[in-house]
């Protein structure tokens, strides 16, 4: 895995309510937290990071088992999504699937996220980021990532992944954590 691309984001930060989906698809539980955003391009494509805060006192939809032993504060805990900027808002209410395969230029994409991932959580109170797929070649390059990320920062890192059945194909999907071990 290369990080040899590189851009100078400029992350922008806004206070928001934020749902969480319930069982069947309806608002459930709710939380109030920052959510720092910043896009970039690769050749005709314009990309979108989101890391947000995560409030401990909410369920968590990455199980976050790594923080039972852990005492940290809901606003050093983040998810982290990216995407087309064209897909993302769609996406990140409920419907249809992310990605950034077939721009011809994902490692590129990689690259930037994972610079613009580690020049976020050197410069802010981070202690744990957690994302997650459900797409099985997603779910395989998304273990690696984490464990680069892990290495690089000297966090520690976990992982958890699921196969269920659709439309007559197996899926493998996945959550994944990096955490400061301090």
């Amino acid at each position: 895995f290369s990080m040899d691309t590189k851009r100078d984001l400029n992350w922008e930060s806004k206070s928001e309510t934020v749902f969480e989906l319930g069982a069947e698809g309806e608002r459930g539980s709710y939380f109030e937290g920052e959510t720092h955003s910043t896009k970039f391009k690769v050749g005709d494509n314009e990309y979108i990071i989101r890391l947000k805060n995560r409030s401990l006192d909410v369920p968590n939809p990455y199980g976050l088992a790594i923080l039972r032993n852990k005492s940290v504060k809901g606003d050093s805990v983040f998810d982290l999504e990216f995407a087309l900027e064209n897909q993302a808002d769609e996406l990140w209410e409920g419907a249809g699937k992310m990605g950034i395969e077939g721009t011809g230029r994902a490692s590129e994409v990689l690259s930037i996220v994972s610079n613009g991932v580690m020049d976020f959580i050197k410069n802010n109170n981070v202690q744990i980021i957690g994302f997650s797929s459900a797409d099985t070649s997603r779910t395989r390059l998304y273990n690696t990532l984490t464990k680069f990320w892990a290495s690089k920062l000297g966090w520690d890192w976990a992982s958890e992944s699921q196969t269920w059945e659709e439309d007559g194909n197996d899926i493998t999907g996945g959550i994944f954590t990096i955490s400061n071990p301090k």
